[in-house]
Parts: C-alpha cells; sequence; structure tokens
C-alpha cells in the first residue's frame, strides 16, 4: 500500500508538548500514583493481617487490583453514557448498540468456555482484542485533541499500532527464545533446542524488523520526505503508543500480566473527557446533583467516577475483610473477583465498536502555531 501523502503546508507547527503528549504524561503519573496507592494500601494489609493468604487479601498485587477496579468503574460509567447518550433516540443504533451486547456477551461465554484466566490460550486472544480497542481509542485521541485531521489519524494509527503490535509480538517470541518460561511455553519454543529456539528468535526479531519498515513507509506525510518525516511528523501518537507499549512490557515483567495497560487507558479517557468538559462548560449549568451535572460539568463528572470507583472498592474490601474472598459471594464476585475483571473488559470493548463522532474543528492559535481542541457542549462523551 502506498503512503497517504499530505501537503507539506498542512502540518502543524508543534509545541514542545501537543495535547496527546499532555495526555499521555498526566496519563502515566495518574496511573502510577493510583497504582501506588493500593500498593500502601495492600502493605498497610500485610502489616495488620499477615497470616491471611493471599487469595484472601484485598490487595494481591497493586497493579491488578489497580486496574480491576477502575476497569469495573470505567465500564459502568461509559455504558450509561453510551444508553443515554443522544444518538440511543435512533431506531437503528439502538439496534446496533444491542446487537454488539449480544456479541460481547457471546464474546465473554466463550472466553470462559476456552477456561478465562486460567487458559494461556483465552488470555492471549483476550490481550489482542483489548489493543485493538485501545489502538483505535488512541487514534481517536490524536484527532479529537487537534494534533492531526481526522482521516490521517486513522491511517497513522492503523500504521503505528500494527507496528506496535508486530514489535509487542516478537519481544514475546524473542523473550521465549532466550528462555522467559511462560513466553516459552505460550510459544511452544520451550521444548525446543537452545540452539533452534535462539534461530527462531532472531527470525522472528528480522521479520519484525522487515514488517515495521514496511508500515513505517505507509505514514501519512508530506510528498517528498521520507520514513523519519511521517515518524516526526505523527510524533504524539508515537509517544502514545511508546507509553501504552512500555507500560505492558513493564507489567509482564514485574507481574506476568499486561493488565497495566489497561488501567493507562481507563486514566486516559477520564483525563481526556475531564478536558474537554473544562473547555466548553454548560450553559445554563445543570442542577447540582443531577444526571445532566454529572455528565456535563467537570465537577459532576469528577464526582460521578470518584462515586463509580468507591463502589466497586467498597464491595471488594467488604469480601475480602468479610468472608477472604469466598466464591459463595456470588454478586461481589460478579462484580469485582478477578475472574469476572476480563468478562467486564469484553462486553465493554465489544460495545465500543459503534462508529466514533467526527472531531469538531479545530482552529489554529497564531501566536503558537498550534491546532487546539474546541470542545462543543452536549457532545457524546462516550469511551
Amino acid at each position: 500500500m502506498t503512503a497517504m501523502h499530505v501537503p507539506a503546508a498542512l502540518a502543524p507547527a508543534r509545541r514542545r508538548w501537543t495535547a496527546t503528549e499532555s495526555q499521555v504524561v498526566v496519563a502515566v503519573a495518574a496511573t502510577a500514583l493510583l497504582v501506588g496507592l493500593f500498593e500502601v494500601v495492600g502493605r498497610l494489609e500485610r502489616l495488620a493481617a499477615p497470616d491471611v493468604e493471599r487469595a484472601g487479601r484485598l490487595v494481591r498485587d497493586a497493579t491488578e487490583t489497580t486496574t480491576r477496579l477502575l476497569a469495573v468503574a470505567h465500564t459502568l460509567v461509559a455504558t450509561w453514557f453510551l444508553l443515554t447518550s443522544r444518538r440511543m433516540r435512533e431506531p437503528a443504533e439502538r439496534r446496533r448498540v444491542a446487537a454488539l451486547g449480544a456479541l460481547g456477551v457471546a464474546l465473554a461465554v466463550g472466553f470462559s468456555k476456552l477456561g478465562g484466566r486460567d487458559s494461556e490460550l483465552a488470555m492471549l486472544l483476550f490481550t489482542v482484542y483489548f489493543f485493538l480497542h485501545a489502538l483505535r481509542d488512541e487514534a481517536w485521541f490524536y484527532a479529537a485533541l487537534g494534533d492531526a485531521p481526522r482521516d490521517e489519524a486513522d491511517a497513522a494509527g492503523r500504521r503505528l499500532g500494527g507496528a506496535m503490535l508486530v514489535v509487542l509480538a516478537a519481544s514475546f517470541v524473542a523473550a521465549g527464545a532466550v528462555g522467559a518460561a511462560r513466553a516459552g511455553r505460550i510459544t511452544g519454543l520451550a521444548s525446543l533446542p537452545t540452539a533452534a529456539r535462539l534461530a527462531v528468535g532472531a527470525a522472528a526479531v528480522a521479520a519484525a524488523a522487515v514488517a515495521v519498515h514496511r508500515l513505517l513507509r505507509g505514514l501519512p506525510r508530506p510528498a517528498s520526505a521520507g520514513v523519519g518525516a511521517g515518524v516526526s511528523r505523527h510524533r504524539p501518537l508515537v509517544v502514545a503508543l511508546a507509553a501504552a507499549g512500555a507500560t505492558t512490557a513493564a507489567s509482564l515483567a514485574l507481574t506476568g500480566r499486561f493488565y497495566a495497560v489497561v488501567a493507562l487507558h481507563v486514566v486516559a479517557w477520564f483525563v481526556f473527557t475531564l478536558r474537554r468538559l473544562r473547555a466548553a462548560p454548560p450553559s445554563p449549568r445543570p442542577s447540582v446533583g443531577s444526571l445532566a451535572w454529572a455528565r456535563t460539568t467537570a465537577t459532576g463528572f469528577v464526582v460521578l467516577h470518584v462515586v463509580a470507583l468507591l463502589v466497586p472498592c467498597a464491595v471488594a474490601a467488604t469480601w475480602a475483610l468479610a468472608a477472604r474472598n469466598d466464591p459463595s459471594w456470588t454478586a461481589a464476585a460478579a462484580l469485582t473477583s478477578r475472574d469476572a475483571f476480563p468478562l467486564w473488559t469484553i462486553v465493554h470493548v465489544t460495545l465500543s465498536w459503534t462508529p466514533r463522532p467526527a472531531a469538531p474543528p479545530l482552529p489554529v492559535d497564531p501566536q503558537i502555531g498550534a491546532r487546539h481542541r474546541v470542545a462543543v457542549p452536549g457532545t457524546d462523551l462516550r469511551a
């Protein structure tokens, strides 16, 4: 596929930090802060009850607990936003959402039938499915924040997202080739002789390098520019995807799971929507405590998310402290258990495949030469 060429004059002058890049920095910092908070809770829990087994604690692993409870809160808020959006007044949209909801439930059932969290195949498919969702959203952020036109952002998202997936896959194969137990087991490399494993790993890295170069050649860029210019032009999206990739790698190395990138994605959505609401406060201002206040004001949106997060936290804490996560507490398990987390996420991701609304026009500030997002009151805010 040939690269999408764009006139050089359309390339917006960049500030030191673009809106996309500043969102990434804030999201990474906030995610780290939340993980650190749960780490403190976990340590206090172990000090207070050192004899309690890990399976009976509220915080077994700070990264996993943070991600699980954030994902539940995010799913609750996003689903409410979707079901109460203006688009749901249209019969065709209601049918689409109903079909996607049914598909999400079917996929969640299929995930469970494959073995759920205990199945490496099921978790591999779950990981790929989530990354497709996250990469699509990162490209949408890139356009909605005013750092690229929508069609260009979509094209760059496909290219850079594909490159990221290739790099992650090749890194996983390479890890198995050099002896990482879990990667070797999943890829089947563990049973091969050392020389064969290393040869497969080297071949995977070489193939990935070729694939990434081909993908980067297709980045939208000025007609006469090279690959480097395409990467430079889409630096904000490169930074966003690099942060997601680094978070994934760190999470896998430290915990054996990729969950931290899910938490990062949830926090990025919060930061993005809060910025939009602050930029365009509703007029007239809705009554404090009303649904419109929670949906269209920055303060209401924060309060809504705090409540949405505190509810699963309270349920999970009660379940752990009163019953040591006894699975017979079915309501608590359905809302906050480790096994339920992927099911919530699968349904949420499937519901997200509705078409994204186009971003409104973005004026250019002549003093700094950078595009700025203009939020429109009443715009549907859906994760």
